[in-house]
């Protein structure tokens, strides 16, 4: 599967496109993505279907490292998203054209358009 990921902010780098199998986790293609923009993968990371408003982070559809980190432990706030760790892309680009913001590094706010090619 191809995804083209797109800096949500114009000024920043290029937009690349991503091949990966649809198999894989929510958790590995964010590993992947900021690999391709050379960004240390040290920081928690979320993909919402809210792709146009600054208010993503309510989106009714989201998966988020949190959550993740709560199923194994941690004594965190519950966002109320699903898995980055156990959701596969192929459950969540369906359709080409579909799109989810990722927002990576919640201080940073980095933020790209990850649609299905």
């Amino acid at each position: 599967m191809k995804l083209k990921v797109t800096p949500r902010d114009q000024r920043r780098k290029k937009e690349k496109i991503v091949s990966i199998s649809d198999d894989t986790s929510l958790h590995d293609l964010a590993e992947k993505i900021v690999g391709e923009y050379k960004i240390d993968f040290g920081h928690c990371f979320g993909f919402f279907r809210d792709v146009k408003s600054d208010f993503y982070l309510r989106s009714k559809e989201k998966y988020e490292l949190f959550t993740d980190l709560i199923e194994e432990g941690q004594d965190l706030e519950p966002t109320g998203a699903l898995s980055v760790k156990r959701t596969k892309v192929k459950d969540v680009w369906k359709n080409t054209g579909d799109k989810m913001l990722f927002m990576f590094d919640y201080g940073e706010c980095l933020e790209w358009i990850v649609e299905l090619l």
